[in-house]
C-alpha cells in the first residue's frame, strides 16, 4: 500500500481508500507498461513543455532532463522514497510533469528538502538551483564535519554566483554525472 500525504502532514491515509482505486491502479498499470525507446527517450529530453521552460528558468534544467529520460519506474521510485504517492496524482504518466513534482513539490521535493534546515532559520530563503542541490547534498552526504571539501573532492567547490551561471547550461563544463 501506498501513503499519500494529508493536509500539512496530518492525517495521511492510505491510497487503496481512495474512491478511484480502481482506475489508479488501471493508468498505473498502462504507464508502467509502455515501452520505452531510444528514440521515445530523446523526444522526452527534447520536447517542449512550461514545466521544461520552469526547470530552465529556475536554473534546475539539467536534473529535470535527466529526471524526464528515466523510466517511468524509476521516477516513481524515487518520488516514493521522498514521500509521496506519485500514481494517484493527475500528472502521473507525463515524464515532464513527474521530473518538474520530484524536484520542486512542496515540502518533499529535492530542492524542498535541501532548504528544509535553512528555512527554519531564513523563512525567506530561496529553492535552490541544481548546483546549490549537488553541493549541498554533497556537503551533507560525503563531507563528515572533521573534514574539508577537499579532502573529499578532487574540484573545488563553486560559489553560487559560479554555480547559477553553470545551472543555467544543459551541459555543463565543470560537472560530470556519471
Amino acid at each position: 500500500m501506498a501513503r499519500l500525504e494529508g493536509r500539512g502532514g496530518m492525517g495521511a491515509v492510505c491510497a487503496k481508500s481512495l474512491p478511484d482505486w480502481d482506475e489508479v491502479c488501471e493508468k498505473k498499470k498502462k504507464v508502467l507498461s509502455k515501452a520505452r525507446s531510444l528514440t521515445k527517450i530523446r523526444y522526452e529530453m527534447t520536447r517542449e513543455s512550461p514545466t521544461r521552460h520552469l526547470a530552465d528558468k529556475e536554473g534546475v534544467i539539467r536534473p529535470f532532463i535527466f529526471l524526464a529520460s528515466m523510466s517511468s519506474h524509476h521516477r516513481a521510485m524515487l518520488a516514493i522514497q521522498l514521500g509521496w504517492c506519485p500514481f494517484a496524482e493527475e500528472a502521473f504518466g507525463d515524464p515532464h510533469e513527474e521530473a518538474w513534482a520530484i524536484i520542486n513539490k512542496k515540502g518533499l521535493g529535492l530542492r524542498a528538502r535541501c532548504v528544509r534546515g535553512i528555512q527554519k532559520v531564513n523563512p525567506f530563503a530561496t529553492p535552490l538551483d541544481w548546483v546549490g542541490i549537488l553541493n549541498h547534498v554533497a556537503q551533507t552526504l560525503y563531507v563528515p564535519s572533521y573534514m574539508a571539501w577537499q579532502d573529499e573532492f578532487s574540484c573545488e567547490k563553486m560559489s553560487k554566483p559560479e554555480g547559477k551561471d553553470e545551472s543555467q547550461h544543459i551541459h555543463s563544463r565543470k560537472v560530470y554525472l556519471m
